[in-house]
């Protein structure tokens, strides 16, 4: 059996424990009850013997067979150098090594685990007087050295404002991170919490705290199912919501522009029928500007004509009166001559007019020329 097989049938065991279904969880532990030890690392039987110990507290399992199940396999875990599975060993078996205690006090300066593990016994009262002091000072400890399960305890401690501490949701919130970059999935669970509500100074985000809550929930924390499938549904709502007030607002936009396209365009045929009307006047002044212009160019030829004419006439009529004088004077002239040679008044008169007519009508025709 692989490594990666062993940790499928951790994960089946466990979350057959969890769930309560313990026929399941058996099947899975004895399954990987099987392995040979020398296939796989220390962390995959130290995680054995975590399932297992965590099943000998449940009636529901065999507890002194689930309970020699652990230390077998936190005893092979060991022997592959796993620090934790020797603390485990040493508190399964403190009664019998009255000397554990002291030992995991020196560890604990040196190793994280050894602190989570002793500040847990003085917190419970197990194995030491109960000790709310200490177990903070150890818990702070394995924080200070990086541990997940140290950072975890300490943030619900500052959460929840247990063992005499006042509730800090700032310092809790730097616990549980780092105790969820750990793996943690409390504390996974926790960045979900802080991240949904804006806890502990940070800005609420529902999308970082979906991401931690499915964390925690593939991490095996079955608190986060139900909230993570609810703030799913909430976002899932919010982004229909928002995709339909967006489709309103395009709506409506398009709506405005076409409101704003017909009425440029009503403004443009307006302006148009307005620049053609007044081409149109300007072209009919200009026609009667230009016909005024004509009729005073005609009256002003008109006028210039008529003084030329009027002083024709005046010279007719001076030469007609000329003409009539010397009709008279030629016919009183002719008259007197034809008198005195004829002595006949009559005929004297006749060729008196006769002749002056025609002396006149040979001036006239002299001056026509």
């Amino acid at each position: 059996m692989t490594y990666k097989e062993l940790e499928e049938l951790l994960d089946e065991a466990s979350q057959a424990y969890i769930t309560c279904d313990f026929s399941k969880a058996q099947a899975a532990l004895k399954e990987a009850g099987n392995v040979n030890v020398s296939e796989c690392s220390s962390e995959a039987y130290f995680r054995m013997g975590e399932v297992c110990l965590a099943a000998s507290g449940d009636e529901a399992f065999e507890q002194e067979a689930a309970a020699q199940e652990a230390e077998n396999w936190f005893t092979e875990a060991a022997k592959k150098g796993s620090v934790y599975a020797e603390l485990f060993l040493g508190e399964m078996a403190e009664k019998q090594d009255p000397d554990f205690i002291e030992k995991l006090r020196r560890d604990a300066q040196v190793h994280e685990g050894a602190a989570f593990l002793l500040g847990s016994l003085y917190e419970e009262g197990s194995s030491v007087k109960k000790d709310e002091a200490a177990a903070l000072k150890y818990y702070r400890l394995g924080y200070e050295m990086g541990d997940g399960e140290a950072a975890c305890r300490l943030g619900e401690i500052y959460n929840e404002g247990l063992l005499g501490q006042a509730r800090d949701e700032k310092k809790a919130y730097s616990c549980f991170k780092l105790a969820a970059e750990k793996d943690n999935p409390t504390a996974m669970f926790m960045m979900g919490r802080y991240l949904q509500n804006g806890m502990g100074g940070v800005t609420a985000s529902d999308d970082e705290a979906i991401e931690w809550y499915q964390k925690a929930l593939e991490a095996g924390e079955p608190q986060a199912e139900n909230i993570c499938r609810f703030l799913m549904q909430q976002k899932l709502a919010a982004q229909a919501a928002a995709l339909e007030a967006k489709k309103r607002e395009e709506a409506q936009r398009a709506a405005e522009e076409r409101r704003r396209l017909e009425e440029e365009a009503r403004k443009k045929a307006e302006a148009q029928k307005q620049a053609q009307a007044k081409a149109l006047a300007e072209q009919k002044a200009k026609e009667k500007a230009l016909a005024e212009q004509k009729a005073r160019e005609a009256a002003a030829q008109k006028a210039a004509s008529t003084p030329a004419k009027g002083g024709d006439d005046t010279k007719e009529k001076v030469l007609g009166v000329v003409l009539i004088v010397i009709w008279i004077i030629a016919g009183v002239v002719i008259g007197k001559i034809a008198m005195a040679i004829t002595k006949n008044g009559l005929v004297a008169v006749i060729a008196g007019f006769i002749g002056g007519a025609m002396v006149a009508g040979a001036i006239y025709s002299k001056v026509d020329n």
